[in-house]
This record gives C-alpha cells, structure tokens and sequence, in this order.
C-alpha cells in the first residue's frame, strides 16, 4: 500500500465517526418518519440491523484511532473493515426499500426515495476519499431502489419510466462527482508529498551548506594554525640569530639554524600535502600507470625512514609471501601512501615496537553507485604498529582532513593531511583504505586495496 493510500486511509478514518453518528441519526429519523405507514414490525428489524451495522462501523474506527496513537496501524485491515461497513451499511439502507415499498402509500414511496437520494449523496462526499468505496455505496443502494421501483404501484408507465432513467442519470452523476473529488483529493497528497519531499530536501541541502561552511572554517583555523606555527618560528630563531650574530657561540648559532632548517621543512612539507589534497579533490593531479612492484615500494619506503626506525628502536617485520605483489599504479603516489602510513605506524607505536607488513588476496567490491559492477581479484597491504589502537568512534574519521586521533602525543602531531590524501591516492587507483584495530588489541592496522588489473581515475 502506498503511502498516499494511506493517507486516504486516515482520511476516511478521520471522518467517520461524523459520519456514522449522522448515519445513526438519519436511520432513527426514517423510523419515525415511516413508522405510522408501516404497521408490522419490519421497520423495526430493519432499525436494529442498521443500527448494529453503524457500531460495528464505530468499533472499528475507534480501534483504527487507537493504533494511529499507539503507531501501530494495520492499513490492509483498516482498509478492509472500511470495505465491510461500506457493503453492510449500503445493503441496509438499499434494502429498505425492497421492504417497504410493497407496504406503503404513495408519499411513503416518494419519502423513502427522498431518503435513500440524500443518504446516497451525503456518504458519497464522505467516501469518494477512495473512488472505490463510493462506487459500491452508489450502486448496492440505488440499484436496488431502482429494483424496488416495480414492486409498489404509485408511481407506473411513463412516469416510472422517467423515474428509473432519472436513477441512471444520478448513478453516473454521483460516480462521476465522487471520481473528480477522489482525483483532486488524491492530487493534493502528492503534492503535499512533492512538498514534504523538496522541504526535506532544502533542510538536507541547508545542513550540508552549514558543514561545508563548519568544515571550511575549521580548515581555515587548523591551516592558519599549521602555518603559523612554522613560520614563527623561523621568524623567531631568525631574529635570535641576528641579534646574537658575534655573541653567541656557534654552537648556539648552529641550533638557530636547525630550528630553522626544521621549521623551514615542516612548512614545505605543509604547503606540498595542501597542493596534493587540491590537485586530488580537483581531479587535476597527474598519474603514471605502470606495473610497478608494492614489495619493492615498501622495501624503499622502510629504507627511506629507516633513520626514524632505528631512533625509537622499532624493528620492522615484512611477511614473506607467495602474493603476487604487482599492480598497476603510480609507483610515486603509492610511495607517498607507504610512507604516510609508516610515519603513521612509527607515531604510534611505544619505543622498542615492532611494526608488521603483510599482504593477501581479496575480493575488491564495487562501489555503492556501482551496483551492477563485480568484484575484482585484488591485493591488500595492510600495516600494523604496536600501539593502543584508535578509539572506535575515530577509524573513519582518521581518513579526514586535519583530523589528529586523541591518542597521538601532542608532541608529534603533524598537519592531519597525511591519511587524508592516501586515501584520495588509494580511491583515485579504483581501490580502498580502511583503518581497524588488531582483533587482540595489540595495535591498529592500516589496510590499503588495489585491484590487480585497474584503471587510475581523477577524483
């Protein structure tokens, strides 16, 4: 059932009460209005069913607004009782009469087709919320008037002839009213849905305008903050070496210089991770595809840092492995990705760890916007240090720009670039990266995926 079916569901529901409380009225009002004619008790029978059939049809309604509060609401039953009380309710009032017409006078006839015309109308505006539930009510009681119409002898020849055609007129008059209310009824509710629908939407499209606009001011804090830092203090070591220029020993002069070379670096470094990230999300950064070997990459990277290694006395455990190792990459980007991930191991892990490197051949998925793509054979790096592990609520967000985890050491912080452009790396090579922690808590692993036969897109 749709939700604008639904809708019309409530609709009904919401209105019914009125409208079999009016019923019940209308049927106590026919009694009284026919009783002296009738002399039997038929009429009375006849106002007991009816009656009956309007608290079944209450009942119901009030059991259909006790579920809408407790937002439980069983629509294929609800819709099923409205149906019930629909075919009860119309047979009732058609049949009166089939009943009564035999029995009585001229006016008693013309009264009751009055009766059984204005019902009809009446409920018709109450019902055309779904075409359906008019269409039965019209039919089960007029057509039985209609039936009824030969078997009282006051109204006969031409005159019954014009009766019966004006029933036919009425019929599709009804229908056809009930068929336009029910079409613009339902017209409304999908533009009330259209409505609700864009004004999710807009306050969709709000809320990501103010993270962009969040996300573009803390980038701007953290970049003014990352530059800043560099910067002062080559301006600062600077000026203690031109005031110290003749004064202070060499020794000290040196150690300006340092500081300086060191700073000088930390802000080239900065300034070439900003490039990248642009180049990336810009799609504007140049690859060279080739098969190129990630064993010999790494073997480079640990050879690259191996300062770094032996400065806090980790030693670096490489699996052998029959994997085969070779991919189509940029060798230079990839490079960056290991070297990223290593400096990112050597931060974490305690002096004296051990950094684990292996590899293993998996299944890449595609994408979610890639639906009818299939998974391709692929290779995963995965590096592991000997840490703490990251916070569970941080394995995603690591991968952000500028993002720190809370358990690195405010010492050795850098500029957060670093995953964040491995993974632009990684994406753009067709693959994935993913951080988890090792399954016996012993540290956190850094897995990186690239297809074994891929195709290198901008991002």
């Amino acid at each position: 059932m749709t939700d604008i079916e639904k809708t019309q569901i409530d609709i009904i529901n919401g209105n019914r009460i009125y409208s079999v409380l009016s019923m019940m009225l209308a049927a106590f009002l026919t009694y009284s209005l026919l009783e002296p004619q009738v002399s039997t008790h038929v009429l009375l029978y006849w106002l007991t069913i009816i009656l009956s059939v309007d608290v079944f049809r209450l009942y119901t309604t009030l059991n259909y607004k006790l579920a809408k509060k407790n937002h439980n609401i069983n629509y294929i039953a609800a819709e099923r009782y409205i149906l019930i009380g629909t075919l009860l309710s119309a047979s009732c009032w058609g049949s009166l009469a089939l009943i009564l017409f035999p029995i009585v006078d001229g006016q008693g006839v013309m009264s009751i087709i009055f009766i059984l015309t204005v019902i009809t109308t009446g409920s018709t505006t109450t019902l055309s919320y779904r075409l359906k539930f008019s269409v039965i009510f019209i039919l089960l009681v007029l057509l039985q008037l209609m039936l009824s119409m030969y078997q009282q002898d006051h109204i006969v020849g031409n005159d019954l002839l014009l009766m019966e055609a004006s029933f036919v007129v009425l019929i599709f008059f009804l229908i056809k009213n009930a068929k336009n209310l029910s079409t613009s009824v339902e017209n409304m509710l999908i533009l009330q849905a259209q409505s609700e629908m864009h004004e999710h939407e807009l306050i969709v499209q709000r809320e990501k305008a103010e993270l962009a606009n969040k996300t573009k001011s803390e980038f701007l804090a953290n970049i003014s903050h990352e530059l800043r830092t560099p910067m002062h203090a080559i301006l600062g070591f600077s000026s203690l070496g031109n005031g110290n220029v003749g004064i202070a020993s060499d020794e000290k002069i040196v150690s300006y210089f340092s500081r300086i070379n060191e700073s000088g670096h930390r802000l080239l470094r900065l300034i070439n991770d900003l490039l990248d990230l642009s180049k990336l999300e810009a799609g504007r950064m140049q690859f060279e595809s080739k098969e190129n070997d990630l064993r010999r990459l790494i073997d480079a990277s640990v050879e690259e840092l191996l300062p770094l290694f032996k400065e806090r006395l980790l030693i670096v455990d490489i699996e052998s492995t029959s994997v085969y190792t070779k991919v189509p990459c940029d060798s230079d980007k990839i490079a960056q990705v290991i070297n990223n991930l290593l400096s990112n191991a050597i931060k974490y892990s305690p002096i004296g760890g051990t950094i684990a490197i292996y590899f293993d051949v998996v299944r890449l998925h595609p994408h979610e916007s890639q639906a009818d793509a299939k998974s391709v054979s692929a290779i995963s790096v995965s590096i592991k240090d000997s840490g703490s592990g990251l916070p569970a609520d941080e394995l995603d967000s690591v991968f952000n720009e500028f993002v720190q985890s809370s358990v690195t050491d405010s010492h050795t912080k850098g500029t957060g670039l670093g995953l964040s452009i491995s993974r632009a790396i990684i994406e753009s090579h067709g693959g994935e990266i993913k951080a988890m922690n090792h399954a016996d808590n012993s540290g956190a692993v850094f897995t990186f995926i690239l297809p074994y036969k891929g195709v290198i897109t901008s991002m």
